[in-house]
């Protein structure tokens, strides 16, 4: 388990990291890039990911192991999708 300390620098270390992803997004969009289907979490590595589903839990997370199979997908053409 993580000390308070430790959590609360590891769910700040990934806000600021969302926030940056969130602005690229944000700024590609304003400037005609159609990412309506790119989400910020979806750019983390799947470390980071873990950490955010775990951060963050919502009702329809999936297990971890469907995400290990899933989330290299999802990220790769995520970060194809904002480069192309």
């Amino acid at each position: 388990m993580l000390s308070s300390a430790a959590h609360n620098n590891v769910k700040d270390a990934l806000k600021v990291i969302l926030t940056q992803y969130e602005d690229l997004i944000n700024f590609l969009k304003v400037n005609g890039a159609h990412l309506n289907t790119v989400r910020p979490e979806y750019l983390l590595s799947l470390a980071d990911y873990f950490k955010f589903t775990k951060l963050f839990p919502k009702d329809d997370t999936l297990k971890p192991k469907t995400i290990e199979r899933v989330f290299p997908y999802q990220q790769t053409e995520s970060w194809v999708t904002v480069f192309f």
